[in-house]
């Protein structure tokens, strides 16, 4: 057998091969779909005996004024870091050693 003939061969079993892949019952696919995603939820969830049984009144930890302040300072928080990064970036400089 020369080398273009075992080419040949290489590539159709490759082909039998991915196709034997595509010919898996759904079934043991379906059975164990989204478990994963459900698990993910689950172990993101602070206090779970709170999350199924959740408080009629939301908790009231921050005003509108308090809310308002918060954001005021977060935008100008990130002003001022857009404009050191753009003075940084017209120098040449990555911002390494600010």
């Amino acid at each position: 057998m020369n080398l273009v003939e075992s080419k040949y061969v290489v590539q159709a079993a490759c082909v039998f091969v991915l196709l034997g892949g595509c010919s898996a019952d759904p079934k043991y696919v379906e059975e164990d779909f989204g478990n994963s995603v459900r698990q993910m939820v689950a172990a993101q969830i602070y206090d779970p005996v709170t999350a199924s049984n959740p408080a009629e009144e939301p908790p009231e930890l921050l005003d509108g004024a308090g809310a308002s302040e918060s954001v005021t300072g977060y935008r100008e928080s990130a002003r001022r870091r857009s404009t050191r990064n753009q003075s940084a970036g017209s120098q040449g400089i990555i911002g390494i050693g600010q």
